[in-house]
């Protein structure tokens, strides 16, 4: 849900949300995916099951016609692949924030 949250704030306010790739939730998202990649045909794009499969199901693609049909009627995201992401000791790494909310009383 975050990655459609921020893929949607970073197509209205795009300065302000560059820090994150673009982002395309399939199939409901196909036809922006279709025309960023006819505009981008460059990229390499990664594709992964968007229900966690422990990376079962994940795929590099650079055509719109490479993506196989399940991508097309199952919930896969799609995203710019990044060529040279930071590296700790040569792993790739993810950063998670977990935050514990007291109370609201008063808010």
């Amino acid at each position: 849900m975050l990655c459609v949250i921020l893929s949607r704030l970073q197509r209205f306010f795009p300065e302000d949300f560059a820090f994150t790739p673009p982002s395309f939730l399939l199939p409901d998202e196909a036809l922006d995916l279709e025309e960023y990649i006819r505009k981008n045909s460059n990229q390499t794009l990664i594709a992964k099951p968007s229900k966690g499969r422990g990376g079962d199901g994940i795929f590099l693609v650079r055509k719109f016609t490479d993506l196989p049909r399940s991508a097309l009627t199952h919930d896969f995201l799609v995203q710019r692949y990044i060529d040279n992401p930071l590296l700790i000791d040569r792993k790739k790494f993810d950063l998670r924030l977990y935050v514990v909310i007291k109370g609201v009383d008063p808010l």
